[in-house]
């Protein structure tokens, strides 16, 4: 009977250290393009719809890829040359506490207010620390970039107590030849309540992707929109070609339509004169027979 006890006290060890485990990890929702995932002492592999990103991995996303993941009421939504890691530590993600670590791109952020969770997203410049909001980060070479769309983030640089609140539309900005100045734009006016969507990637995008702007993704954008406005150019000088090569056409079809009416008008004329004249001289010899008798 102790054996029995004892094996029924492991087989629920395992099973609660197993949805701990699961409760950690994040699932994929969408995914766009080739996205590898990897860990330290791995090849990078393409990651799958059905796969799940955790602790001890890195995410990096290609040239046109993107990738959603969600867990609970919380979401990431990963732009085009982003990369983000999971820290293995224990001490950095726990039931209680999320940690990231963002090295490049742009990503944002939907993690549902909770008293009981901390979330965290560290980065070569600063850490991000928050309870509930939505918010971007964007990390190149030179600089950090930080936009709040809903709720506040609370920005710490690193080896310093120094801290920021940065609170919706407003964006702070971290240079590296600077790294000890946090430049902060807050808006003018009172900015517009935004709505909070959880782990509604579809409302996410639609909602907060165009209001982007900070780092490269503008750019991006733009770019995106030029190409599309040039296929549509394409496009549209293709079908006027085609129209002005029909109109040509129609054109010399009547102009040589017109020009063969001519031309068979004006051999008939002659035919007719032709014929005019032979009678006419028919009946002139005819008459000058007749006078001579």
């Amino acid at each position: 009977m102790n054996l029995f006890y004892r094996l029924l006290c492991l087989a629920l060890l395992f099973q609660i250290s197993h949805l701990a485990a699961e409760a950690l990890h994040w699932r994929v929702s969408k995914i766009s393009g080739e996205v590898q995932i990897s860990r330290a002492d791995s090849t990078p592999i393409l990651l799958n719809r059905q796969d799940t990103f955790g602790p001890g991995q890195k995410i990096l996303t290609g040239s046109a890829s993107t990738i959603a993941l969600v867990r609970g009421q919380q979401a990431i939504l990963l732009f085009q040359n982003s990369e983000i890691e999971i820290p293995s530590a224990k001490s950095e993600n726990s039931r209680s506490f999320t940690t990231f670590f963002q090295t490049l791109g742009t990503i944002i952020y939907s993690v549902k207010k909770s008293a009981s969770r901390q979330f965290k997203v560290r980065t070569p410049f600063a850490a991000a620390v928050v309870k509930g909001t939505t918010f971007a980060i964007n990390i190149s070479k030179e600089t950090f970039h930080l936009q709040v769309f809903e709720g506040s983030v609370e920005l710490k640089k690193h080896n310093t107590h120094e801290t920021q609140l940065i609170t919706p539309s407003a964006k702070a900005t971290i240079n590296r030849r600077t790294p000890n100045k946090v430049t902060v734009i807050r808006p003018s006016e009172n900015p517009p309540k935004n709505p909070h969507f959880g782990n509604d990637i579809d409302k996410i995008e639609k909602y907060y992707t165009d209001k982007v702007t900070i780092g490269n993704q503008l750019k991006s954008r733009a770019a995106t929109n030029n190409s599309k406005a040039s296929s549509k150019n394409s496009a549209k000088a293709s079908a006027n070609a085609s129209s002005n090569s029909s109109s040509n056409a129609s054109s010399n079809n009547s102009s040589n339509a017109s020009s063969n009416n001519s031309s068979n008008a004006s051999a008939n004329n002659s035919s007719a004169n032709a014929s005019a004249n032979s009678n006419s001289k028919a009946s002139s010899s005819r008459g000058n027979g007749k006078s001579s008798k």
